[in-house]
């Protein structure tokens, strides 16, 4: 069943608006990034919950997403670079969106390594394992 408020019926939102290139792929990914800056901006300021926590509001995002990075090709830091066009020491702010711990090892010895944590990485937009 379609959820009316989630990605199946944005997606379908995006494509009677004209966006013919949309993927049910992009739209996963930038719903929740909308989702999560929407959050944190009423998080931040209360004031705006009922102007910015809406439904309408993520739609309104992602087709300024979708006008931006598809129409204008103005692409952000981490497609840029997975798409090999930018070096990854070009600077740029990224936000640490994720931790997994890392597992642990045991030596013929018997002794514990413990393993280290592997971090994702967002501009925003796309995400990475760092």
């Amino acid at each position: 069943m379609l959820n009316p408020l989630g990605v199946d019926s944005a997606l379908l939102y995006l494509r009677e608006k004209g966006c013919k290139l949309v993927t049910a792929e992009w739209v996963r990914n930038h719903w929740s990034f909308v989702l999560w800056k929407l959050a944190a901006l009423v998080c931040s300021c209360p004031d705006l919950a009922e102007s910015k926590w809406s439904y309408e509001e993520a739609t309104r995002q992602l087709l300024y997403r979708y006008e931006r990075e598809v129409n204008q090709a103005q692409r952000p830091p981490i497609r840029l670079i997975t798409e090999g066009d930018t070096a990854s020491t070009r600077p740029m702010v990224l936000c640490v969106c994720g931790v997994t711990p890392g597992e642990n090892t045991v030596t013929d010895q018997g002794e514990v390594i413990e393993g280290l944590p592997t971090l994702d990485v967002t501009d925003g937009w796309y995400k990475l394992r760092a």
